[in-house]
């Protein structure tokens, strides 16, 4: 499905760089790619967009966001590191997609939940000697 909220005029206007002609299909591409994201943490985030429950202005500024961290660190790297003697990189978890990623903070701007939430269950646990205990870690 196309990316409907940004385009690659947006990306130009936001960044600080030049958008080259030599990157436009790969901005194009990464937008694409971001909306798929968005929709895979929110899967209705279009029909709620369309419906005016979700700030389109909002839904664009991630995609763009998004995507001008993948140009200004396209390897993902978390941070380096100098020493006396040793220099490292630490690649982030999200290279895999191109250091492409959207954090659950951004998400909850849009207002919406995400089909990640998880249902903790509780249950109680009996002692051999009869005492019940509702959290057995904080003994």
């Amino acid at each position: 499905m196309a990316n409907i909220y940004a385009a690659r005029s947006d990306i130009a206007t936001v960044w600080d760089g030049t958008v080259q002609e030599s990157d436009h299909d790969r901005i194009d591409q990464l937008l694409v790619y971001a909306h798929a994201l968005l929709r895979s943490k929110v899967r209705t985030i279009d029909d709620k967009a369309n419906a005016g429950e979700v700030d389109t202005d909002l839904v664009q500024m991630l995609l763009v966001t998004a995507v001008i961290r993948v140009l200004n660190n396209p390897k993902g790297v978390l941070g380096a590191g100098t020493g006396e003697t040793s220099y490292y990189y630490a690649q982030a978890g999200s290279d895999r997609y191109g250091g492409l990623y959207l954090d659950d903070d951004e998400i909850t701007l849009l207002g919406v939940g995400t089909k990640s939430a998880t249902r903790v269950a509780s249950f109680r646990m009996a002692s051999p000697y009869g005492i019940v205990r509702d959290e057995p870690w904080r003994y």
